[in-house]
């Protein structure tokens, strides 16, 4: 065959019925020296032990690639140095769940690019083991143990560095059980995902496992999945070592859909407490009707900005968040900002459900949110709680937060954060009147505030007719919903005065419950 010329399958001796066995006669074409074999209209059975792809030879057509019996190898096996392209065949891998992918590499100088390919009945439709690019446009995945699967779970094969993965428009759905539609395992340094669609999957429509040091999701829909929309975590330090596993440092999901999965729309997990994600934003998403969480996120710098969250903690297993903030107290994550998301109807009846639940963290900026039931939505479950803040955070700041219908409270949080700001809702500058006895020198005000003013918050007592913030200020004890005011001179008879209490932009020193 001359160098450089197309070979035609036919020309090697293959029948394409789906019964003569072509192996022989594809592997002849693949070694004839030709640049691009040709695969056409038929149905090529491939043998167990499958076929050997020679680098810098390209595949393309639209013919269907089929097993019969259980098999040895990969379909189609990429194993040396150098380009492997494929384009618009079809693999059909007889449904086994033998650990062989139907397009497999594992060199780590393989680079592998695959365009509308079409994959499914097998072990994985492309399980890059090794390789330093992959590229994968197009196409459609599903009904196999990985759909995609980037990386190598066999402690022998570690690290199986991939410098780029990059996947365009694919549509992977109906993994098997146990199955994701994408999954990386080891060694990924940067995955890019832009568009396609990840659905109905027996796990997660994307399984960032292990390894894979920087993420970016753009555009992408992960819906229906029967665990979670996107799971992006780092394992236990122990049985997967960051020199082996990578140290998972930067994630972004912009844009994309991450709807109706059983359990969590977006979870960045990271395990132990020094292997926290370094630098996590989630920005412009729609999260809607996950049963447990539509984030859960364990991470420093965290960013979820702008998103759009309704019908999520459904469960009625437990309580669940909205927005799960999930530190650790003894080292927590440090710094992040939770802004301009809207967080509507979420909940179950006899549950207690809130917007955002912070646990563990310092120094987390919670600003310009729209919290609870909307009308307009036309929903009938509330939250519970909009923003709860444990005891174990620190440096919590909530500003200009909007607090719509919520079923108990609007906040429910710990001492030593900050409540900064307009946070409409929420009651922190209180005012109305009271009776000073004859001789009394102090005076006790129900403010009915947010929760427990700090030592150094002054009652302003003004005579009434008076515009508000005149008269005299004077510092009082106080106790959960009450300032004890000192009251000098005793007034030589009863009078009645105004009143006014104002917990804006005032360090909260104990609980704020609301």
């Amino acid at each position: 065959m001359i160098q450089g010329a197309e070979a035609n399958v036919f020309d090697f001796g293959a029948i394409g019925d789906g019964v003569a066995d072509d192996t022989t006669a594809i592997q002849a074409a693949l070694n004839s020296g030709a640049q691009k074999v040709l695969v056409p209209s038929g149905s090529y059975v491939v043998g167990a032990g499958g076929l050997s792809w020679p680098a810098g030879v390209e595949i393309s057509g639209v013919g269907t690639l089929v097993r019969t019996g259980t098999p040895t190898a990969p379909c189609l096996l990429a194993n040396t140095a150098g380009t492997f392209r494929i384009s618009g065949v079809t693999f059909n891998d007889g449904g086994h769940s033998a650990q062989a992918g139907m397009i497999e590499t594992d060199h780590a100088d393989a680079k592998l690019y695959v365009n509308d390919v079409f994959a499914h009945n097998g072990y994985a439709g492309v399980w890059a083991k090794q390789a330093s690019v992959v590229d994968i446009s197009g196409g459609e995945y599903w009904n196999t143990s990985h759909n995609l699967y980037f990386g190598d779970n066999n402690g022998a094969n570690l690290p199986g560095t991939i410098e780029r993965v990059t996947v365009r428009g694919v549509v992977s759905r109906n993994a098997r059980a146990g199955g994701d539609g994408l999954k990386t395992v080891s060694g990924v340094k940067r995955l890019t995902v832009l568009g396609g669609r990840y659905f109905a999957n027996a796990q997660d429509g994307m399984d960032l496992f292990a390894g894979c040091d920087e993420a970016m999701l753009i555009g992408v829909e992960c819906f229906g999945n029967t665990v979670n929309g996107v799971d992006i975590k780092i394992g236990d330090q122990a049985t997967y070592p960051y020199a082996d596993w990578g140290q998972r440092r930067r994630i972004a999901i912009i844009g994309g859909y991450y709807n109706n999965n059983t359990e969590i729309g977006i979870k960045i997990f990271g395990e132990p407490a020094e292997g926290y994600f370094q630098d996590v934003l989630v920005q412009g998403a729609n999260i809607i009707g996950n049963n447990i969480y539509g984030i859960q996120c364990r991470g420093v710098a965290t960013r979820i900005i702008g998103n759009l969250f309704l019908g999520n903690a459904t469960s009625t297993a437990s309580n669940y968040a909205v927005i799960y903030m999930h530190g650790d107290a003894t080292t927590k994550p440090k710094g992040g900002i939770i802004s301009n998301n809207t967080i509507g109807n979420n909940g179950v009846s006899g549950k207690t459900n809130t917007g955002i639940n912070v646990v563990g963290y310092d120094g987390l900026l919670i600003e310009g949110n729209i919290i609870g039931n909307t009308a307009d939505r036309e929903e009938a479950q509330e939250l519970d709680w909009g923003i709860a803040v444990d005891a174990n955070s620190t440096g919590i700041h909530i500003v200009n937060n909007q607090m719509g219908a919520l079923n108990t409270y609007k906040m429910s949080i710990a001492a030593g954060s900050s409540i900064l700001g307009l946070n409409p809702g929420v009651a922190l500058k209180t005012k109305g009147t009271l009776t000073i006895l004859s001789g009394a020198t102090s005076a006790t005000v129900n403010h009915n505030a947010a929760g427990r003013p700090n030592a150094l918050t002054q009652v302003r007592f003004f005579p009434l007719g008076t515009q508000s913030g005149s008269g005299f200020p004077w510092p009082g004890v106080t106790s959960t919903t009450q300032i004890t005011a000192a009251v000098s001179p005793a007034p030589s008879a009863n009078i009645t005065v105004g009143w006014e209490v104002d917990l804006t932009d005032e360090t909260n020193t104990f609980a704020i419950l609301q």
